[in-house]
């Protein structure tokens, strides 16, 4: 999530990254858990420089489809202008995906998909996930087109799900034997507010020290 949100600011990019392919991890290298965001082909500006400042772009009334059907929004089915929304709503499916198969996996037909993403509860998406993805959920479908995401409240969330359950920044993937126990790699770089950086010395060395802040996902450069 801190990847999507990163993206946006500083390149003024709503992302069609919907599908589990545009991310990829770093595999034989001492960066290999961490996942790294890829496939910006399909990137499009929402916010242009206009000569009284920037402007975000109006929505166009039909869009083409655009996206992987499994994990894209229902307004990408509509053919509805996509936004910073239609990113979480993949993150959503995909989060959904990891605790669970998703009801569509085995439909093929477009439409059929469609309707069921439109018909299924919250609770039915997240049955098999902690209780508060319903929140996260909640947050997504809150937010509209126009809508800076709530990028901190999503991450509070999560870090809520990963304290309740007591999971460590360090706990291997399901994957994973349990001896592949790696700390972070000091020459990771990752995106701060303002420009690429490198973690701390501390957090280099502390397997569980949280490798993301809360600035991380307050920051709006751009001002949308």
């Amino acid at each position: 999530m801190q990847a999507l949100c990163a993206a946006f600011n500083p390149n003024f990019m709503r992302l069609y990254l919907a599908q589990c392919s545009s991310y990829q991890k770093v595999k034989g290298s001492a960066d290999e858990r961490y996942f790294l965001v890829l496939d910006f082909g399909l990137a499009r500006q929402y916010v242009t420089d206009e000569q009284d400042g920037k402007k975000m772009r109006r929505p166009r009334e039909k869009a083409l489809f655009r996206g992987t059907v499994r994990y894209c929004s229902v307004a990408m089915h509509d053919r509805f202008e996509q936004g910073r929304v239609d990113d979480l709503w993949m993150l959503v499916y995909m989060l959904a995906e990891l605790r669970a198969r998703l009801p569509w996996h085995d439909v093929d037909d477009k439409v059929e998909i469609g309707e069921m993403k439109r018909m299924i509860s919250d609770p039915e998406l997240f049955a098999k996930s902690p209780v508060q993805m319903l929140e996260f959920l909640r947050t997504v479908r809150n937010t509209q087109f126009y809508h800076r995401p709530d990028y901190e409240k999503l991450f509070k969330i999560l870090d809520d799900v990963m304290k309740t359950a007591e999971y460590k920044w360090s706990d291997p993937y399901h994957w994973e034997p349990e001896v592949k126990k790696k700390k972070p790699h000091s020459g990771l770089v990752r995106l701060s507010r303002n420009k690429i950086t490198t973690p701390t010395k501390e957090s280099a060395e502390t397997p569980d020290a949280p490798f993301f802040t809360l600035d991380d996902f307050t920051s709006n450069p751009i001002g949308f």
